[in-house]
This record gives C-alpha cells, structure tokens and sequence, in this order.
C-alpha cells in the first residue's frame, strides 16, 4: 500500500485517484514552545489535528502517563486562523486473551499411566 506523498495518509489502490489531503492544521504545545514551533498537520478538524500532533510527538511514548492522567493542552490554529485548545488524554486498554494447555488431569485430559500396569 502506497502512502500520499503530501499528508502521509494511506492509499487503497482503489482511490488513488479519488484522495484529497485534509486541510492543515498548526499544532503546537505552549507549554513546550511558542506558534514558532508548531507543527503543521493534516487532519478533519481540531480534535483530529491534536490527536495526530501527540501520537507522533513525545507524549506518545516518554510521557504516556501524564496523558493518562491529565491529559495534555495543545494549541490548534485552523486555516480560518483561529485558535481553539484541545485537551488530548490517552487511556490504556486491558486485552485478554486465553489458551487452553493440554496438562493431563485437567480440564478432562486424561492422565498419563505412571508405570507398569502388572
């Protein structure tokens, strides 16, 4: 699969011809730096662009617990020019998963003869 030179965004085969970047987005942490620092992103709307701006930031992976506990303020300048402040949080989602062993005398699975039956 082939990604958008512009945006990044993945190409089905089917709708190449079809794609059009969204609109860009500065994004920026104020905490971290000023406009001068913000990054451009490519996303549908405010929310979207400050997802986007912390999964490839270093929240996602150094500083996942402060998304988690209060999350992160980023600024968001839109093409219209106006600002809006997203509060980005993270959760972590628990995955279970079960494999039966074959251990002989549970779960029914016969055990094993030790020894000599005579």
């Amino acid at each position: 699969m082939s990604a958008c030179k512009t945006c990044g965004a993945y190409l089905f085969p089917t709708f190449v011809k079809q794609h059009t970047c969204h609109p860009t987005w500065l994004v920026w942490d104020p905490d971290n730096g000023d406009e001068d620092s913000a990054k451009k992103v490519y996303a549908l709307d405010a929310e979207d662009a400050a997802e986007k701006f912390i999964e490839n930031s270093d929240y996602a992976t150094e500083c996942y617990s402060t998304l988690e506990r209060d999350g992160v303020l980023v600024h968001v300048r839109g093409l219209d020019q106006s600002l809006t402040k997203v509060r980005v949080t993270a959760e972590t989602a628990i995955e279970y998963s079960a494999n039966i062993e074959d251990t002989p005398g549970v779960l029914g699975i016969a055990e094993e003869p030790s020894g000599d039956p005579t």
